[in-house]
């Protein structure tokens, strides 16, 4: 699901607490230049999607995650915690033959699979290196699609399963985007901390600015990155590099953004 620059923002804020008032995402959003309309109109679409939902208390309007909005963000968690984990050499194989006349459903499964991370490798066979069965078991029940689908658990024959890993993800395409990304990251984060501010409401409002930044693109980023295991990646593979710059600018910046947006839901790393 693509989701613009604001919405992302909004997911990532609910993402840090049950419920929060319109007027706390109004007054934070402010900070960085966003209007109460624009933000307002973002809740709309948002609540339009399925994603948040809204409660009252009292006068006070709040919102917070909806069950799929959180099935949205859990997805990239999951594979988070997957990529942790030592690779067992065993792969998930999920097949599937739904009809044409049924071909919203065929989209729908598509589009989960890839939010989990699944990778295409061929048109309607796609894979996974972790085990995923349960994940995937609930999506096809909630499509009801269990006549058209099969999961197999199996291993890869030949040497060198890297091979595999190329065929089904795009891995030179996102190694290329790492490598522009350690550079840029490597700059931003030792402008910041080489930065002289008049005050803490100066550095707390531009560390708030470049945070919200940070957030929407490592939220588009993890939409295409299917945080594979060590095992089947390059030695060299960029990605541990920007991850690692990614976890000292994100420090940084919240050491400062403290200072101005004193939130309860803002004080959980999004990078650990």
């Amino acid at each position: 699901m693509r989701l613009g620059k604001t919405e992302r923002l909004i997911i990532f804020i609910l993402s840090k607490s049950a419920w929060v008032p319109v007027k706390d995402l109004i007054e934070l959003l402010g900070k960085v230049k966003t209007s109460e309309s624009a933000v307002r109109a973002t809740l709309f679409r948002l609540k339009q999607k399925g994603l948040i939902v809204s409660s009252r208390k009292g006068r006070e309007t709040l919102f917070g995650l909806s069950d799929q909005g959180k099935e949205f963000l859990s997805s990239i968690k999951i594979r988070i915690a997957k990529a942790e984990e030592r690779w067992d050499g065993k792969w998930l194989l999920l097949s599937f033959n739904i009809p044409e006349k049924k071909r919203v459903l065929r989209n729908l499964l598509r589009n989960k699979l890839a939010m989990l991370g699944f990778g295409r490798l061929h048109t309607n066979l796609w894979i996974s290196p972790y085990d995923l069965r349960e994940e995937c078991s609930k999506i096809i029940r909630e499509l009801g699609v269990e006549d058209y689908v099969s999961l197999f658990i199996t291993s890869y024959v030949e040497e060198d399963p890297k091979a595999l890993t190329y065929k089904a993800w795009d891995i030179e395409n996102l190694a290329r985007t790492y490598h522009k990304l350690i550079p840029k990251y490597a700059k931003k984060l030792a402008e910041f901390r080489e930065r002289t501010f008049e005050d803490a409401s100066q550095a707390g409002l531009v560390a708030l600015l470049q945070l919200f930044e940070l957030v929407d693109e490592v939220a588009e980023l993890a939409e295409k990155e299917p945080m594979l295991p060590r095992e089947l990646l390059p030695d060299d593979w960029p990605g541990f590099e920007v991850k690692k710059l990614l976890i000292e600018y994100m420090g940084a910046l919240y050491e400062k953004a403290s200072n101005v947006a004193d939130f309860d839901y803002l004080t959980t790393r999004l990078v650990k």
